[in-house]
C-alpha cells in the first residue's frame, strides 16, 4: 500500500475513534427496552342493568411492545372468578320465581359467572428522564367467555336439580360470549432496571346481552426485556 494511502487510512481511523469517544453517553447507550411482560391480581366489583353490586377476585398477565418511547401495543388475558352479567341476571331472577312459585322454598340462589377476559390494546407511558415513576393510560377492546354454575342451597336435591334444568333452558347455553371495551389508568414504581410494580384501575364495558359495568382494581409487576 503506497505511504499516502497508509497515511490517509491511519487519519480516518484516529479521527473515528476521537469521534465515538467525544459523543454524549446517550448516543452510545444500549437500545432501550422493547418487549415486556407483566403480571396481576386484584378485585373487581360492578352491576349489570341496575343489578345489586357482584364483586370477584381478578388475575392475569400479558405483554406490551414498545413502538416508540411513549407508545406500546399491548395484550392481556384475565380471570374472573365471579362477574355481574345482565344475561346472567335475568335467567337468576327467573330461576327464583320458579322455586317461589312451585315450592315455596326460600331457598338461597347465586349465580357464578367465572369470566376468561382476551384483550389488546395500547398503553401510552409519562416517561421522564431519571424518574423511577411512570404514569399511564391504556384503551382496550376484545372478547370475553363466561361459564354460569347454578348455586342453591337450603334446598331438597330433586329442587336443585329442576332448578338446573329450568335454568339450562332459560339461558341456552351455561357458556356465552361478549364483545367488550374498556380503559384505564396506573402508575408503574421502578425496582430494578428491569422490575417494575404497576397499581392500575381499570374500567370494562360488555356489549351485546351481557351488559355490564366492571371496575378492576389491581397490583402487579412488570419485567422488561
Amino acid at each position: 500500500m503506497p505511504t499516502t494511502w497508509r497515511r490517509l487510512v491511519l487519519a480516518g481511523s484516529v479521527s473515528i475513534s476521537t469521534l465515538a469517544m467525544a459523543a454524549p453517553a446517550s448516543a452510545q447507550a444500549p437500545h432501550p427496552d422493547r418487549l415486556f411482560v407483566r403480571g396481576y391480581g386484584g378485585v373487581t366489583f360492578g352491576t349489570a342493568a341496575g343489578s345489586d353490586r357482584v364483586d370477584g377476585v381478578l388475575a392475569g398477565g400479558g405483554f406490551g411492545i414498545d413502538l416508540s418511547r411513549h407508545f406500546a401495543v399491548i395484550g392481556d388475558v384475565g380471570y374472573v372468578t365471579n362477574l355481574a352479567r345482565q344475561d346472567g341476571d335475568e335467567a337468576l331472577r327467573h330461576i327464583v320465581s320458579l322455586i317461589t312459585l312451585v315450592s315455596g322454598v326460600d331457598a338461597e340462589v347465586t349465580l357464578e359467572a367465572r369470566t376468561l377476559s382476551l384483550l389488546g390494546g395500547a398503553r401510552y407511558t409519562f416517561r421522564a428522564p431519571d424518574v423511577g415513576l411512570r404514569p399511564f393510560v391504556e384503551g382496550q377492546g376484545g372478547m370475553v367467555r363466561s361459564s354460569y354454575r347454578l348455586k342453591i342451597k337450603d334446598a331438597s336435591g330433586t329442587l336443585v336439580s329442576d332448578a338446573n334444568s329450568i335454568f339450562k333452558d332459560l339461558i341456552g347455553d351455561t357458556s356465552v360470549t361478549a364483545p367488550a371495551a374498556g380503559a384505564g389508568a396506573g402508575v408503574g414504581i421502578q425496582i430494578s432496571n428491569s422490575l417494575w410494580a404497576e397499581a392500575a384501575y381499570h374500567y370494562l364495558r360488555l356489549f351485546g346481552d351481557a351488559k355490564a359495568n366492571v371496575h378492576m382494581v389491581s397490583g402487579g409487576v412488570k419485567v422488561t426485556f
